[in-house]
């Protein structure tokens, strides 16, 4: 391989590559690189037989997955657009200055689940995602005037309840 393997990080990845960290342990000519992978640190070494081939699919793999630690780019705050980051995004400065109603919930689950990853953090930030979630969709709480209701006409049939006159219509409602 006769190109240099930073010619070929540059040619693939651009400034990704600093992202993704990938560090020299040597300054003047890059004797090994390190690249954090989903299963752990990959080490290249140049004297080796397959060592650009591997570090040539290595940076094509790394340049094609999505769920890899490559970089994200905010495309719409490197261009000072903001469309719609205020409605994905409730924790995101709103336009009329007015906070979210679930902004508590979805901070606490992005402080939860800040640095960890996806994966730990389904596990370990259950609650505060099931209270987002319950914030966003508010399906428990359509759930239970109809729970209420059930228990009461239960209550009634066994006899443990007896609702006033004015809610079996015996009486004229009061005024």
């Amino acid at each position: 391989c006769k190109e240099s393997p930073l010619h070929l990080v540059n040619w693939e990845l651009g400034r990704a590559w600093e992202r993704a960290n990938i560090h020299s342990k040597s300054s003047d000519c890059p004797l090994y690189y390190w690249m954090l992978t989903p299963t752990g640190p990959l080490q290249t070494d140049p004297g080796g037989p397959h060592y650009c081939s591997a570090l040539n699919q290595t940076l094509r793999t790394r340049a094609h997955r999505c769920d890899d630690a490559m970089p994200f780019f905010d495309v719409q705050k490197r261009l000072g657009v903001d469309l719609d980051q205020w409605m994905t995004i409730q924790s995101a400065e709103q336009p009329h200055k007015i906070p979210a109603g679930c902004h508590a919930f979805e901070k606490d689950r992005i402080e939860c689940a800040h640095g960890i990853g996806a994966t730990p953090a389904a596990t370990e930030c259950k609650i505060e995602s099931g209270d987002l979630t319950e914030c966003l969709l508010r399906q428990k709480t359509v759930r239970r005037p109809s729970d209420i209701r059930r228990q009461r006409s239960k209550l009634i049939k066994e006899g443990k309840c007896t609702p006033p006159p004015h809610h079996l219509g015996k009486e004229d409602a009061r005024s």
